[in-house]
């Protein structure tokens, strides 16, 4: 749907039926498309790889070869738990497009998720694995 909407506009403006907002509409739509195509191919052929130290946890992605590396240190980080996510992020389309996965923490004053193709119960016990193993990612009480 999206290549076949994509040939009509790239027709109407080479053919001059559309003046420039045939041209911007393009240029859009081709954006738009860079971005379906990323996420399609994400969804298809993709890892994450978690690795987690002492001293920082670093969440890879991994597309086709490529390697997206972010690497968060242990002493910012807070409350590693079981995500649960806001129906303020639902509405706002946020959840749906990316940071879902099922194990979060707080990293000064963003929450970072990672894990998405797990299951609950699994998280769970990731969580807890770290937890035992990395003290320092226990979730904090209050004073």
């Amino acid at each position: 749907m999206w290549l076949f909407f994509e040939i009509t506009i790239l027709v109407s403006v080479f053919s001059g039926k559309t003046g420039v907002s045939g041209a911007v509409l393009v240029v859009v739509w081709s954006i738009l498309g860079v971005f379906l195509l990323y996420n399609l191919i994400w969804l298809v052929a993709s890892s994450e790889e978690i690795q987690i130290t002492e001293t920082s946890i670093r969440l890879n992605q991994v597309v086709l070869g490529y390697t997206r590396s972010k690497e968060y240190l242990a002493e910012h980080i807070k409350d590693l738990e079981l995500a649960y996510i806001s129906t303020k992020e639902i509405n706002a389309g946020r959840f749906m497009l990316s940071n879902t996965g099922l194990i979060s923490f707080d990293y000064g004053a963003k929450t970072y998720r990672f894990a998405d193709a797990i299951e609950k119960a699994e998280a769970k016990q990731i969580i807890s694995k770290i937890q035992n193993k990395f003290p320092q990612y226990k979730k904090k009480i209050q004073e």
